[in-house]
């Protein structure tokens, strides 16, 4: 069962109606019956009711079909964000880039990588 919201957070009835809220939202902007989701979902029409009323609780196993079935993330479905990095750019200037350069961009990339990381330990 999630029991966890965030690092420390147990989950409250106030989490699981903002849950049950996110999904049942969802659904109904997919045009999907109760019924339907939980046939998608492979849950019982109670189960899913129950979810949607924050009454219950349910497996990651779970989530991650529910993510699935209704196009969202889990981190959507549980903290009603998203966290999105848009690579796009970064994507669009490599793919431009000349293939004689990656063994050189790969290291310095890594080297870089490195940097911050030692540089968030000694923050910490």
């Amino acid at each position: 069962m999630i029991s966890c919201m965030k690092r420390g957070e147990h989950m409250t009835k106030h989490n699981a109606k903002e849950i049950g809220l996110r999904i049942r939202r969802q659904r109904e902007a997919l045009g999907y019956s109760r019924e339907r989701l939980a046939e998608l979902s492979e849950i019982s029409n109670s189960f899913l009711s129950d979810i949607e009323r924050g009454d219950r609780g349910f497996s990651v196993a779970l989530l991650a079909r529910l993510a699935r079935v209704l196009g969202l993330s889990a981190d959507y479905i549980l903290f009603g964000t998203e966290q999105v990095t848009n690579v796009s750019a970064i994507t669009d200037m490599l793919s431009s880039l000349d293939g004689k350069y990656l063994p050189e961009l790969k290291e310095l990339l890594g080297a870089y990588l490195k940097t911050i990381t030692i540089a968030k330990k000694q923050d910490d």
